[in-house]
């Protein structure tokens, strides 16, 4: 996934475009736009995450407001 800085949040919190993908990994695509968690942090233009942590951005939303978006859903849903 690539952050660009001023257009996403570079902590644990991610949001970017799919910049590349392991062999088997499906439901992605290249260039795809993603939020995630990233595991230990991300503070770099490139970060390596699961892709089973990884949520399509939802039309409408800017980088940054969906780079919160894995946080809200990962505490909502250990609240249920």
């Amino acid at each position: 996934m690539r952050c660009r800085r001023g257009r996403a949040t570079c902590r644990v919190w991610k949001a970017g475009h799919v910049a590349a993908l392991g062999t088997e990994v499906t439901g992605l695509s290249l260039g795809d736009a993603v939020c995630a968690l990233a595991p230990g942090g991300g503070y770099a233009e490139y970060c390596r995450v699961p892709v089973e942590q990884c949520l399509p951005v939802p039309e409408g939303l800017s980088m940054v407001e969906a780079a919160t978006l894995p946080e809200v859903f990962l505490l909502f849903g250990s609240t249920l």
